[in-house]
């Protein structure tokens, strides 16, 4: 099994919150998205409240918190936490008051 890492894009609230405007994830050869957003809100804390959610219990994320869009290829994903996630790829994160 290889192993990759997954480029998650902040934008709005997210980079304000974390200060940068891309993270890097490790990622086996594929992850789900409850994995990797998971992974990320454990890494930047500050970013949890962004997101809505109080604190972490679940590792994975067993629900994608509300108002969080994730694009892949400027396409929406489905909002569910097994969609399939391959190393590699470039996740943008978009809170839906990202605010530009």
């Amino acid at each position: 099994m290889s192993s990759g890492s997954i480029v998650l894009v902040l934008t709005g609230p997210l980079h304000k919150a974390t200060g940068l405007q891309e993270v890097a994830l490790p990622c086996r050869e594929t992850c789900s998205l409850g994995e990797v957003l998971g992974q990320f809100l454990r890494q930047y804390p500050a970013a949890v409240s962004v997101c809505g959610l109080t604190n972490l219990s679940d590792s994975p994320l067993d629900r994608i918190p509300p108002g969080l869009l994730v694009l892949r290829d400027n396409a929406l994903l489905p909002l569910i936490p097994s969609t399939e996630i391959g190393s590699s790829q470039r996740l943008t994160l978009m809170p839906m008051i990202s605010g530009g």
